[in-house]
């Protein structure tokens, strides 16, 4: 859950900033390489269930963090550098969660085949399905709505994961993975998408509607493709 949150966040945040970054000597096929080590891995792989899982989710998204790491030193401006900040947080927690026997990483493992099972579900791969299409709209919308695309995007998937998780796994469940996802990207994301109801005219008039079909091989980024070669096959 966290590295799939964390990959899809980043590229959430980079999609604001396409335009910005496809105007300097960087081209964003070098990041869809860096989602796609991510990506592919949670294809083959899921949500780590177990100690052993955990270790290879551990060595995955140490890659995926160097390769994003490059990439926006490299093509950010020093503006957008700190925005990035920002949002992600630092590094700590997820040495935490990869270092064996941690208090982190133990209070994962309690919950973690049910919330394994869970990402399973149709419910789940709904969902993602639908978190997958905002992010492919959101590079085709005018620069101005990509911030509240963004937003609107990220409240309905939390909202409706944690609802899941919620009846699936329990609170205590919801109360570790928002602990964890606090630590990771500090409080920033939720608090400036905290106004941004799902549900209001607001979101509606932006957000295509959940269940909307992804466009395929149609879509016009390579991060789109990539996603729906991957969630295609959930």
């Amino acid at each position: 859950m966290k590295g799939l949150y964390f990959s899809c966040l980043s590229v959430l945040l980079l999609a604001i900033f396409a335009t910005e970054v496809q105007s300097q000597a960087c081209h964003l096929r070098e990041m869809d390489l860096c989602v796609a080590i991510g990506m592919f891995h949670y294809q083959s792989n899921g949500i780590p269930a177990d100690e052993e899982k955990v270790d290879e989710w551990c060595e995955t998204m140490q890659e995926v963090r160097d390769c994003m790491g490059n990439f926006t030193t490299k093509c950010m401006s020093p503006l957008q550098r700190e925005m990035m900040d920002l949002l992600t947080g630092s590094d700590e927690i997820a040495l935490q969660f990869c270092q064996q026997g941690s208090e982190v990483r133990s209070n994962y493992l309690e919950h973690a085949e049910c919330l394994a099972e869970g990402s399973e579900s149709d419910e789940f791969k709904n969902h993602m399905k639908d978190l997958q299409v905002v992010i492919e709209t959101m590079f085709e919308v005018q620069f101005k709505q990509r911030f509240p695309l963004m937003c609107c995007g990220f409240r309905r998937f939390h909202i409706a994961v944690e609802s899941m998780t919620t009846q699936r796994c329990g609170q205590e469940a919801v109360d570790m993975i928002r602990n964890i996802m606090h630590m990771i990207t500090t409080d920033l994301p939720e608090t400036i998408c905290q106004t941004f109801d799902p549900a209001s005219d607001q979101c509606t008039a932006v957000m295509p509607p959940s269940g909307t079909p992804s466009k395929g091989t149609d879509n016009k980024s390579q991060i789109g493709k990539l996603m729906d070669t991957v969630f295609g096959n959930l």
